[in-house]
């Protein structure tokens, strides 16, 4: 069970990663296509869908899941063998992914939304 669990967080992992990278990729993408053309813009999506998507995906293939792998062998060995540390170390990467695309999505500032929730709980 442990071990199944920690190989899904590696392909999870590479899956999240692959898509923040891919989800910034269009948030430039769209900052340029602002200025531009319907036709032009339309034009740039899918010489970027070749151009950038392409690498992307053989990208996370290759390395993200390898930098997943690190990830987990580095907590793995931080945590002295300890599942409940590695599982930690797995939920923050989790988060901090989460407010990554948070704030490529959304523009919200999870660290800051949750600073401010705990000042105003007291």
């Amino acid at each position: 069970m442990k071990r199944w669990l920690l190989k899904t967080s590696v392909v999870a992992l590479a899956i999240l990663l692959a898509e923040l990278f891919s989800l910034f990729c269009l948030h430039e993408i769209e900052k340029f296509q602002k200025h531009v053309s319907a036709y032009e813009a339309t034009a740039i999506s899918m010489a970027a869908a070749v151009l950038f998507f392409y690498p992307v995906l053989e990208f996370s293939q290759k390395y993200l899941q390898a930098i997943s792998r690190a990830y987990i062998k580095g907590a793995r060995k931080a945590a002295k063998g300890n599942f409940l540390l590695v599982l930690a170390g797995i939920l923050l990467a989790l988060f901090l992914l989460f407010a990554a695309f948070a704030y490529l999505k959304y523009n919200k500032n999870v660290f800051k939304d949750m600073a401010n929730a705990v000042v105003k709980m007291f």
